[in-house]
């Protein structure tokens, strides 16, 4: 199986909270797939301009393909035009550091 990591970093996957170490670690493969946001200025609140936003298409995704996963965002796994696509994965559960940082996910979430 071809892992492909459409994010901009290296996606660290444990297997539970409890390892130490991660199970393994795929890094970016230079495309990141995005979904494009639309921004409309709704007000302004003693100076400072306030925007409406909404999603629009996803940029970047490539089709499928035969023995391939992608890992992509977890917002990008939940537009509605990935709903049939079972090759689209997110990560999973983060797992923090004891300063609460995140250093990788348990598993991958589809």
């Amino acid at each position: 199986m071809k892992i492909v990591n459409l994010t901009p970093h290296d996606v660290n996957i444990f297997r539970s909270m409890e390892d130490i170490a991660p199970m393994m670690v795929i890094p970016p493969s230079g495309i990141v797939a995005r979904v494009s946001t639309v921004s409309e200025l709704y007000g302004e609140i003693d100076g400072i301009p306030i925007f409406s936003s909404s999603f629009g298409d996803i940029v970047d995704m490539p089709k499928q393909e035969s023995g391939t996963i992608y890992i992509v965002s977890a917002i990008l796994l939940e537009h509605k035009s990935m709903k049939n696509r079972m090759d689209v994965f997110a990560p999973g559960e983060l797992k923090r550091n004891e300063k609460g940082q995140p250093i990788g996910c348990i598993g991958l979430r589809c």
